[in-house]
Order: structure tokens, then sequence, then C-alpha cells
């Protein structure tokens, strides 16, 4: 289950500041801020469901170890695909 904070600190709330560290969030908490974390893969939104469709990225790897994107869909691709389905 998906806490309720989560959607709280995950979708943009107006004046929110946006934080990239668990410890940036904590700080701007205390400082009586509300945040916006983005995560490692960028900025998660749930929806009324509690999901989480982000942008999608396809990767691989050359011979040296360094990734290559091979493609990508943004968020709002995702969110077109999620309409057309009907959820």
């Amino acid at each position: 289950m998906v806490s309720p904070w989560s959607s709280k600190v995950a979708n943009y709330l107006t004046g929110a500041s946006a934080v990239n560290k668990y410890s940036d969030g904590i700080a701007a908490l205390k400082s009586g801020k509300a945040v916006r974390f983005n995560g490692a893969g960028g900025a998660t939104h749930f929806n009324q469901y509690n999901n989480s469709q982000g942008g999608y990225i396809v990767a691989k790897y050359d011979t040296t170890g360094n990734e290559v994107v091979a493609g990508q869909l943004s968020q709002d691709q995702i969110d077109q695909i999620i309409k057309l389905a009907g959820a």
C-alpha cells in the first residue's frame, strides 16, 4: 500500500521546494516548507489509484559499460496511453 504522504511529496504542489536527496527533504520540512521529491529516475506522479506510471527509458550498454539510450517515452506519452486505455 502506498502511503498517503507519497502523493503529497511526489505530485507537484504549488509552492513546494524541489528536492533530490532525502536529507534536503528533511531540512526543507523542518523549515516548514512543502517538498516535491524528485527521485533517481526523476519526478514521480501518483494518480487517483496511487499508481505511478512515469516516463520510460530503454537503455543498453556499450562494450565499455556505458549506458546508451535506445529510446524513450515521455510522461506526456504515457499519460496519453493511459487515457486511451480508459484508466
